[in-house]
């Protein structure tokens, strides 16, 4: 229902009660005057006749009294009470039907409508009697209905008036101005050329529409403000979403460190300057680029992370004293997790918090991806590598001969292996004790790594023996690479001084070559060890396989 229904009824009910008790009341008392007339009539009537009454009340029933007919109504009957036990009914009065507190002391009238009778009651003081004197009431009925109806529709129509009068007032006044406004909040406000009068008005409705107009327009720079956080919030969680991804497909640590260098540029929300990495695992410096900070300082700051074990942010002032080039809005977000810090990347200062959310949710990403890559990484590394010299270990320098031979088989190219051999080891690990004979094992897996190219392979085979694969090698070349390395190696000094003259610390290396002396890995291995056997014979030697050496 209508709000302008609602008040209308809610009026009209109001407005119907109340007229309803004025007429009540004006018909009470009309009723009431009515009384009072009727009754003043009866006692001029009683009263002109009143000495012959108390002289011989008996007259009246023997007709000497006639009726009268009144303004109101006419006599009916007559009652003659000469004691109080003893009651003649004398006319058309039937005494049956009286009332039963008609004769109560002291009670002048009585109305009984019901029956349409009025009784006036008159006591004779003399002989203590009482004349009640019956009239018919219908008369008296008819003109008093009559006067209701007369004043009740005059003052229905001014019911009707005012009712009519207040929803015309009601509906120009407030209804029709509300549903202006109405309509008016349901266009578009720039195109709404009514507003104005609504705003000029000094009455209630100017009040409440300059306070809706107000309220709408604090409400769509609300909505502006949350569409523009809304599309924000989206922009942020897309970027979000894509360094996940390219997270989740990293393998390596590299990888996940250039994911930040693929999405920097200069739409990137955030302003980079510092990114320091270490392998928490090795120790070693994993990554570095240093706009601030030089690396002994980022050194520093990382110490005192490391120290600190606390991921919170740090500000300039927190890391004024590392640097002086730390600019003010330098915030530093620390790259840990629960067990191990990975470093830290440097920022400028955020001041969206919904940014600020974001970007440490992709530092918290990276460093999760960071650690899951290094520790496969590491893993990979103890699964193929030597633990103590650091070179491949015996099954992944198989796999690796076994992939270069078919490489060079494929493209029809030659292949030498150096299996090399430290003459008399044992004597350094009696004279000097095992500890240093270890040491000299990664002195020489070093030198052999520092003199061969990136894409040769040395793997430790056993004991003192390694091994090298050369891709691309003749025989020719691979024997003047061996003999290079035995001639440079006794030149150099070593942790453990090698005696050269008794053959102790010097390296014996035997080659045998893909395809000359065979196209199987397993055989070719095997061949350049029979090399190195006869190599070992003389000792600080380099031989090549040849047939007639078994």
């Amino acid at each position: 229902m209508k709000l302008k229904n609602k008040i209308f009824l809610f009026y009209a009910g109001i407005s119907l009660i109340f007229f309803i008790l004025i007429e009540i009341i004006f018909i009470s008392i009309i009723k009431h005057e009515y009384l009072l007339i009727f009754n003043k009539e009866i006692e001029n009537y009683v009263n002109t006749y009143m000495d012959r009454i108390e002289k011989n009340p008996k007259d009246i029933l023997t007709g000497r009294i006639s009726e009268k007919n009144f303004y109101f109504g006419r006599i009916e009957g007559i009652i003659v009470q000469e004691n109080p036990n003893s009651i003649e009914i004398s006319l058309n009065t039937d005494f049956e039907r009286l009332p039963e507190d008609i004769l109560i002391k002291d009670k002048i009238s009585f109305l009984d409508l019901k029956n349409h009778k009025y009784y006036y009651i008159y006591s004779n003081k003399k002989n203590d009697s009482k004349v009640i004197l019956s009239f018919n009431t219908r008369t008296f009925e008819e003109r008093f209905l009559k006067s209701t109806i007369s004043f009740s529709i005059p003052l229905i129509a001014l019911q009707i008036f005012f009712l009519l009068l207040f929803y015309y007032s009601m509906k120009h006044t407030y209804v029709k101005p509300l549903e202006e406004l109405a309509q008016s909040l349901s266009q578009d406000s720039l195109l709404n050329l009514n507003r104005d009068k609504f705003f000029n008005k000094k009455d209630e409705i100017g009040d409440l529409s300059r306070k809706i107009f107000d309220f709408e327009n604090s409400l769509r720079n609300i909505i502006i403000t949350q569409e523009e956080t809304i599309k924000n919030q989206e922009k942020y969680l897309n970027l979000l979403l894509k360094f996940i991804s390219e997270f989740n497909i990293s393998k390596k640590s590299i990888d996940v460190i250039n994911i930040i260098l693929k999405f920097y540029n200069p739409d990137f929300p955030v302003k980079i300057y510092d990114i320091y990495l270490e392998n928490s695992l090795t120790r070693e410096d994993l990554y570095q680029n240093l706009q601030t900070l030089n690396k002994e300082e980022a050194k520093e700051i990382f110490d005192m992370l490391m120290f600190l074990k606390d991921n919170k942010l740090f500000t300039y002032h927190d890391l004024k004293f590392f640097s002086k080039n730390i600019p003010e809005d330098y915030v530093l977000i620390p790259l840990r997790t629960s067990e191990r810090l990975y470093g830290f990347i440097s920022i400028s200062m955020i001041t969206s918090e919904d940014l600020q959310d974001t970007f440490i949710s992709i530092l918290y990403h990276l460093t999760i991806a960071l650690e899951n890559t290094l520790l496969y990484e590491y893993t990979e590394k103890l699964s193929t590598t030597d633990p103590l010299t650091g070179v491949f270990n015996k099954r992944k320098f198989d796999e690796i001969l076994e992939n270069e031979i078919k490489r060079a088989q494929r493209f029809k190219h030659p292949l030498s292996i150096l299996f090399i051999d430290i003459d008399h080891f044992k004597n350094i690990n009696d004279l000097y004790g095992h500890i240093l004979g270890d040491s000299f094992l990664k002195e020489v897996a070093l030198f052999l790594l520092r003199n061969t190219r990136s894409i040769d392979s040395i793997g430790r085979l056993g004991g003192e023996e390694f091994a090298c694969i050369l891709p691309e090698t003749d025989l020719a070349s691979a024997y003047n690479v061996g003999e290079k390395m035995r001639v440079k190696w006794n030149t150099e000094k070593h942790i453990i001084p090698i005696d050269i003259e008794k053959r102790i610390g010097t390296l014996s290396i035997g080659i045998a070559n893909f395809p000359i002396h065979t196209e199987n890995p397993k055989e070719l291995l095997t061949l350049a060890d029979n090399a190195l056997y006869m190599a070992k014979g003389e000792r600080d030697k380099v031989f090549i396989y040849k047939k007639d050496f078994i």
